[in-house]
């Protein structure tokens, strides 16, 4: 996986699984949530860089779905929201061969 594209998907991964609404939609397909409910719902912002993706080894993220997961392991640069500290370290579990089926798309509202 290219280290560009790993980010952007860890870091759409991230706002989805810090999402309220996105939790209750359930199953896919996904309805689209616009950005700033993301942002208001979300626990944690972080501006982060991908150090390593680590296996699931003892399938501790397995869902319901049967789905294998992978680690994404992120070094955080900066807090926006929230708290961690700067310098640390988060795991971020996602679907190993999640793809996405349609592009992100954010309408400008009128």
């Amino acid at each position: 996986m290219q280290r560009p594209r790993a980010l952007g998907l860890v870091s759409a991964l991230i706002a989805l699984v810090t999402s309220p609404t996105a939790k209750a939609a359930g199953l896919f397909p996904i309805p689209p949530v616009p950005l700033r409910v993301l942002v208001a719902d979300a626990d944690l912002i972080v501006i982060a860089k991908v150090e390593r993706i680590e296996e699931d080894q003892d399938g501790r993220f397995a869902d319901k779905l049967g789905l294998e997961h992978r680690i994404a392991v992120l070094g955080v640069d900066t807090v926006l929201k929230g708290r961690a500290d700067s310098g640390s370290s988060l795991r971020v579990p996602f679907p190993a061969h999640l793809g996405c089926p349609a592009p992100p798309r954010y309408p400008r509202l009128s």
